[in-house]
């Protein structure tokens, strides 16, 4: 994806850092409220934002923002306290969901391509990443998604990486000071991303 996707993954691993001396940790069965801070990074990101609670039951959408209501078709109050299973169908998404169940279980991030449904029924393949917030590895108290609908076109990489670049323009007004995702991670984050970007295809 080139050097946009280097940064967006080097933004990406600021945003989640950052994000993590806000979160606090919860017991297995409540659900942590996310804090002004969180609230207002999601404000203003122009694209769809998930916060996962992995400590409470089910692991449950804690927060979403604008993008994600309008790329879904559902208001907050239809998504928040559900888990994001509900956006797909029980006989699709197999492989991709025992990756994310693997994933959210080790605590370690991981990039999927979903099939998805919208509130109006329509479908559209989500492109899915996912990263530890609050720590990493099995005890992680939270998951950051960020969500992006894949269409056929010439141009699907470009807007994939537009997409994902945005995340620097909410990083510009946020504390720089974070530590940041060591190379490897950034660049593994950037090679899978565009591995399923070349390797995707609109299913009938």
């Amino acid at each position: 994806m080139g050097e946009v996707g280097s940064a967006m993954c080097q933004s990406f691993g600021s945003l989640c850092s950052s994000l993590s001396s806000a979160c606090r940790r919860k017991s297995k069965k409540s659900i942590t409220m996310p804090s002004e801070k969180i609230r207002s990074i999601f404000r203003r990101s122009p694209i769809a934002l998930s916060l996962v609670d992995l400590q409470a039951a089910d692991q449950p959408l804690i927060l979403i923002n604008a993008a994600f209501t309008a790329l879904t078709g559902y208001e907050a109050s239809e998504i928040i306290g559900r888990n994001c299973r509900f956006l797909g169908r029980p006989d699709e998404n197999f492989n991709s969901r025992a990756e994310l169940r693997a994933a959210t279980h080790a605590g370690q991030e991981v990039q999927v391509v979903l099939r998805n449904y919208r509130k109006d029924g329509s479908r559209f393949d989500n492109l899915l990443i996912l990263h530890p917030v609050g720590g990493s590895g099995p005890g992680t108290p939270h998951m950051l998604g960020t969500q992006f609908a894949m269409r056929q076109s010439p141009d699907v990489t470009g807007r994939a990486e537009r997409h994902l670049s945005l995340f620097l323009t909410a990083l510009d007004e946020m504390d720089q000071r974070a530590e940041r995702l060591i190379m490897s991670q950034r660049r593994q984050i950037a090679e899978t991303t565009a591995q399923l970007l070349r390797g995707w295809s609109p299913k009938p």
